[in-house]
């Protein structure tokens, strides 16, 4: 004798039909399972990775799918028909396509099973609606839910359905007439961006004799040696920021003195005296 179910508020004539109802899914679901393990064997493809493991996930939904709806079926006092002469009998999805090779090929082989799966689930759901089983509905309602995100997911790599579209991909005339924006601020199409300010010249004007202060020792002319008083040795003055030739940057024994903001070269080795009248050594510092 069969054990009385838990559901006594279902009248019998609603139970046969939900059990029938329930085991069509349950057919359904465990057909999907088997198609979506056929795609994530067989699958070549360059994201061959990526579709193998989405195939593997929604095999696993489905399993768990069918699961729960064998389960719903024995407590409303049924029997859940899962072995694979019963499946092939009751399912409602139609025959996968077995030439399917390449990845977008099994990707919209799978994806036409689950939108039918989809429409039938949607029609089980309105069936328990009409009947006023809410425990049955609501459990339809949570694996349609997984269905449809597992859907989404494997038709987003049907790249060359949206590459026709508008929306998709603008055309070269739409691009060239937006404006162009540059850090953030629309300047328009026609408006470029300001380049780099030029360079000032760094080069320092050459300083005004006549305008030197005149120091004791110093004398006025600009290239006179007696501005510097350097014993046996024979000086150029040379303007600030100006260098010696390379003939006498090469002696190593040329004594450098600075007086008055002006740069003394000297060609001896002989000692050194400053304007202000004291010894130098041979790096120019007192």
């Amino acid at each position: 004798m069969r054990p009385q179910p838990p559901t006594q508020n279902v009248s019998d004539d609603n139970r046969d039909e939900l059990i029938k109802m329930l085991n069509r899914a349950l057919a359904s679901s465990i057909d999907l399972s088997m198609q979506a393990k056929h795609a994530h064997w067989n699958v070549k493809s360059r994201a061959f990775v990526e579709l193998h493991e989405l195939f593997d996930r929604i095999a696993d939904h489905a399993r768990k799918q069918a699961d729960a709806f064998a389960e719903r079926a024995v407590i409303l006092g049924g029997v859940a028909l899962g072995t694979v002469r019963l499946i092939a009998r009751d399912s409602e999805l139609n025959e996968y396509d077995l030439k399917a090779v390449t990845g977008d090929e099994h990707v919209r082989a799978l994806a036409a099973t689950m939108r039918d799966h989809v429409d039938d689930l949607r029609g089980a759901i309105d069936t328990c609606a009409r009947l006023g089983e809410v425990i049955t509905e609501n459990l339809l309602i949570e694996h349609l839910d997984v269905l449809e995100m597992d859907t989404w997911f494997l038709e987003a790599h049907l790249e060359d359905e949206y590459a026709g579209s508008s929306s998709a991909r603008p055309s070269e005339e739409s691009t060239q007439e937006r404006p162009v924006h540059h850090y953030g601020v629309n300047r328009g199409p026609s408006v470029k961006a300001p380049g780099p300010a030029p360079l000032k010249s760094r080069r320092r004007a050459r300083p005004n004799a006549s305008l030197l202060p005149h120091r004791p020792g110093m004398s006025s002319n600009w290239s006179s040696p007696s501005s510097v008083g350097m014993a046996g040795s024979t000086n150029k003055l040379l303007p600030i920021g100006s260098s010696p030739s390379s003939a006498r940057r090469k002696r190593r024994g040329a004594p450098v003195a600075q007086a008055c903001g002006l740069h003394a070269v000297g060609y001896s080795t002989g000692n050194l005296v400053s304007s202000r009248g004291y010894p130098a050594n041979a790096s120019g510092r007192r």
